[in-house]
């Protein structure tokens, strides 16, 4: 009777209902996925860290091993050179190299005290030379403008322009008081303004020599918008800032070599490779925290990145050599960007539009 009313149960039977674990075993399943997923990302750092210590390994071969030196033994005795420069970057050490060659050196940097300390130093060792410093800071335009005006009344020649003074892209986008985006103001437009004050000056030393900094960032871009120069519409980026800024100075290079034909002023570019206290990025993002790290494994001295800047200011080599692209001492194949003639003349007349040479349309 009994056996009829509870029928016994068949423990075979699958009546399709899922296992369900006790609530320890599922804590050990739990368990079990955290650490997988902890040891994932740890390998992943790990491998991340690796990869990339390798790289800067191989930045640091590829950047130290190609150092290319100025073997020139020419001297510049009562030659005046203008540069612009940090008051410790590769400028103050062509000023160094060039003072021991004989030229009476100006130095135009914004850090003037730090400078002058410098300066005082190498001028008091025994040099043929001398070097100056004035104050100048490339962002300012209207600073920019009073400084040439004061160079015009009180020199009465200019033999060599380098233009050397330049800024890491930020990690967040800086405006000028004059409207202007602070790495291209600093890096570009401040010197195209300059240039093209000191033009004159620069005719009437012939032969004299222009040398731009136009480092090899540039390569980063395939293209620029003339029409939109301080980002106003095109998204900003540090990095970014920092290439557009260069190839900027490398397409100014080209045209003006170009508008300078037969006049006796060669201008040329150059990189001076990748250098400690001349930084693509500035700021404390992690992008920026990253490429200091590649920065201090791969960097060059000083010395060496100014090789470049020197061999170009003196080298009879290229005393007839303009519009060219240098990297360690030796003309360069340019990008396709860099050999556009068009784009060239195209920004030299936008750049006239906004440092208010000529008319300027809002960007």
């Amino acid at each position: 009777m009994d056996n009829q009313r509870f029928p016994v149960v068949n423990e075979n039977v699958d009546f399709g209902v899922p296992f369900l674990p006790f609530p320890e075993e599922e804590a050990e399943v739990g368990e079990a996925w955290l650490v997988r997923i902890i040891w994932i990302i740890i390998y992943s750092i790990v491998t991340a860290a690796i990869w990339l210590f390798a790289y800067a390994l191989y930045l640091r071969y590829a950047n130290r091993s190609s150092v290319g030196y100025c073997n020139s033994k020419e001297t510049v005795n009562g030659k005046t050179i203008l540069i612009t420069s940090k008051a410790t970057g590769i400028g103050l050490e062509a000023a160094r190299d060039l003072a021991r060659r004989g030229a009476r050196v100006i130095l135009a940097c914004g850090e003037i005290k730090e400078a002058q300390k410098m300066a005082a130093s190498i001028n008091s060792l025994e040099t043929d030379g001398v070097i100056l410093v004035r104050k100048l800071n490339t962002a300012s335009l209207r600073e920019v403008r009073n400084f040439a005006a004061d160079f015009l009344k009180t020199e009465r020649r200019l033999d060599v322009l380098i233009l050397a003074a330049s800024l890491g892209g930020s990690d967040t986008k800086i405006m000028t008081d004059e409207g202007l985006e602070l790495t291209m103001a600093t890096n570009h437009f401040g010197h195209f303004v300059l240039v093209n004050l000191l033009i004159g000056m620069l005719k009437s030393s012939s032969p004299s020599r222009v040398v731009v900094l136009a480092s090899s960032a540039h390569s980063l871009l395939t293209s620029i918008n003339p029409k939109d120069l301080n980002f106003k519409t095109i998204p900003y980026g540090g990095l970014k800032a920092y290439a557009q800024s260069m190839a900027c100075n490398l397409l100014m290079a080209n045209n003006l070599a170009h508008l300078l034909e037969g006049s006796g002023v060669i201008v040329n570019s150059m990189c001076p490779g990748m250098i400690k206290n001349q930084p693509y990025i500035t700021g404390n993002g992690l992008v920026a925290k990253i490429y200091q790290i590649f920065l201090n494994v791969a960097t060059r001295t000083t010395e060496e990145g100014a090789q470049t800047l020197i061999h170009l200011a003196v080298s009879e080599e290229v005393a007839n050599h303009t519009g060219a692209f240098y990297i360690d001492c030796k003309e360069r194949s340019m990008t396709n960007l860099g050999r556009n003639g068009g784009l060239a003349k195209k920004l030299w007349e936008r750049c006239e539009e906004v440092v208010g040479f000529i008319h300027k349309n809002d960007e």
